[in-house]
């Protein structure tokens, strides 16, 4: 039977004993070592942004287990050892591990979260061009204050184009106004749908009335034969 020594803690770096502190990562944690193939750990699902399949890991309620004796290479004594000797890491690094997973999370949110309320939103009256802030709370035509090939140089407040259209937000959309339109417009909708509804239904009936029209016709003759046949 086949073995592996683990190396030394001298001769592991920071982010290789952090590593190792992941469940089911590793060449330490394949549990093909000890005789056992495991199956079903991911699925699949369709990424709606990109359309292409990305992988989601299952739980290890999920995963499915075969025994594989043929395939041991590692002892169960071994195998143990390697796992209290994990223990022994990841209780050593486990404060760095979790201030680095904070901090990645932190700069994914950064990076996607905008910058301003109505960043991308906003564009130029004269060159249509994208209204950007130029300072920490001036919007600013960025052709004119970066490229030069636009003659607006107006800036506006932050705060008060915000309250600006914010206001315009309510006023369109909350108002008595905006209320009676949608619900106008949902009764023409639904008015629209039941005609529809009607004349396909009117439609069926005399296609139904025409293909039926020939055996009813029919009808009178068969009498007159079975009469002819009494």
């Amino acid at each position: 039977m086949l073995g592996f020594v683990l190396p030394a803690q001298s001769t592991l770096g920071r982010h290789q004993r952090a590593r190792a502190c992941h469940p089911g990562t590793g060449v330490i944690n394949n549990e093909l070592y000890t005789g056992v193939l495991i199956w079903n750990r991911l699925h699949f699902v369709k990424d709606p942004a990109t359309g292409k399949r990305v992988s989601r890991a299952n739980p290890p309620a999920k995963w499915i287990r075969t025994e594989v004796p043929h395939l041991r290479m590692v002892g169960d004594e071994l195998w143990q050892a390697g796992k209290e000797r994990q223990k022994s890491v990841a209780s050593q690094f486990e404060a760095v591990a979790i201030g680095t997973r904070k901090a990645r999370a932190r700069k994914q949110h950064t990076m996607r979260r905008p910058v301003s309320l109505l960043s991308g939103l906003l564009t130029c009256g004269r060159c249509g061009g994208r209204y950007v802030l130029f300072t920490r709370d001036r919007y600013a035509c960025l052709n004119h204050q970066r490229r030069g090939i636009c003659d607006n140089g107006r800036t506006i407040a932050r705060k008060k184009i915000e309250q600006r259209v914010l206001a315009g937000l309510k006023e369109r959309l909350v108002s008595a106004e905006a209320v009676a339109e949608a619900i106008r417009a949902y009764a023409q909708e639904t008015n629209r749908l039941n005609q529809e509804r009607r004349a396909q239904g009117e439609q069926d009936r005399k296609a139904l009335d025409r293909s039926s029209a020939p055996s009813r016709a029919s009808w009178p003759r068969s009498r007159m034969a079975f009469a002819n046949l009494r």
